[in-house]
């Protein structure tokens, strides 16, 4: 709603291999190595954040939060995601991160000042804008107005389908298998459901 007011380009960015981009791990994890190059009794001591880690997303985000702030934005008191900058007391742009992907409106000062610096200091995967998905979402800004939905997403939800034989054994617990296929057939409802109607998320 902003961009469309101030009349700003809607873009979006990616942050390649986030976590490896990330600061220092604050604790010592150690993992064994390949089994190629595998030796007795040896062990790695990771330095960087890697996927699959609980804390993982935390210190990326730690990394790009005080980027962010040493480049002059503000995080909002509303949502810890949402940061703005301001020059004398004007807005100057808003960008608003979910892991490694941002989407982003602001001025030329803006673009300038804080988006050209952080693709100096991470590596970015991709710039997109006028039409393009955002986590699910489909964006398409006009000249006065932006369209938002989740189309694409919505028709890659499928019903699991389990052979005739299964579904007579009623009484059965699910397998590994058929419990991974409903967890994400779960989320993913759950997302649709969630992003179109937040106030039911309380």
């Amino acid at each position: 709603m902003l961009t469309t007011s101030f009349g700003w380009k809607l873009e979006a960015l990616d942050i390649a291999a986030a976590f490896l981009q990330a600061d220092a791990m604050l604790r010592d994890v150690f993992v064994r190595p390949p089994k190629d190059i595998r030796k007795s009794g040896v062990l790695w001591q990771l330095i960087k954040p890697m996927y699959g880690l609980m804390d993982s997303s935390r210190q990326w985000y730690l990394t790009l939060k005080q980027t962010l702030l040493n480049l002059g934005c503000t995080i909002s008191k509303l949502d810890k995601s949402l940061f703005v900058y301001y020059e004398s007391n004007k807005l100057q742009g808003i960008l608003v991160t979910h892991v490694d992907d941002i989407i982003f409106g602001g001025t030329n000062k803006f673009k300038t000042n804080v988006i050209g610096k952080l693709s100096d200091k991470f590596k970015i995967s991709r710039v997109v804008n006028g039409i393009f998905e955002y986590l699910g979402w489909n964006i398409q800004q006009n000249t006065d107005y932006i369209t938002v939905d989740q189309k694409n997403f919505a028709k890659e939800i499928q019903i699991v389908e389990l052979p005739s034989n299964r579904r007579k054994q009623l009484d059965d617990l699910l397998d590994k298998e058929e419990v991974t296929l409903y967890q994400k057939l779960l989320g993913k409802l759950l997302l649709a459901f969630l992003s179109n109607k937040p106030r039911s998320s309380f």
